[in-house]
């Protein structure tokens, strides 16, 4: 199992323009079959930044990517879901969250390029195994149904 922090870059001083969201981390962890993207809440300017320094396109590609800022406008540019290239996206959200993620123009991105969405408020919590020639994965609200549950 690989571990690699992509942000904040190991120059980068939160005592200049990189704070807030775009101060969060973006972890890839990668195993022979498969890698996640975990990218908590950047927005494009580190999307874009992330782009740049990729020295490969290996870098960011992920079978799994944790959708950047929940979905929000702020993120998921169309290039850096190009470069990513994931299979399955991510959207940590809450039920009926105040923001309304994740965006509809957002899973429309995801949509046209045929990613396999999860939406936690939908599907509880989700853990992924990455096996042999495979990945499978399993939703907690699904494994979990209780009878006054009408999601399933």
């Amino acid at each position: 199992m690989d571990f690699e922090i992509l942000n904040p870059a190991s120059s980068a001083s939160f005592k200049g323009n990189i704070r807030g969201n775009n101060a969060s981390c973006v972890l890839k962890v990668s195993n022979a079959q498969g890698s996640m993207l975990l990218t908590g809440d950047i927005e494009r300017a580190v999307e874009s930044r992330l782009m740049r320094s990729s020295q490969s396109k290996e870098k960011l590609s992920a079978t799994v990517l944790i959708a950047p800022h929940h979905g929000s406008k702020t993120s998921s540019s169309s290039s850096f879901i190009d470069a990513v290239s994931p299979k399955y996206v991510v959207f940590p959200v809450g039920y009926r969250n105040r923001f309304g993620f994740p965006k509809q123009d957002i899973i429309s991105r995801y949509e046209s390029r045929q990613v396999k969405m999860l939406n936690t408020a939908r599907d509880g919590a989700l853990v992924f195994k990455f096996e042999a020639s495979d990945i499978s994965f399993t939703r907690n609200r699904q494994q979990n149904w209780r009878f006054w549950t009408s999601e399933y």
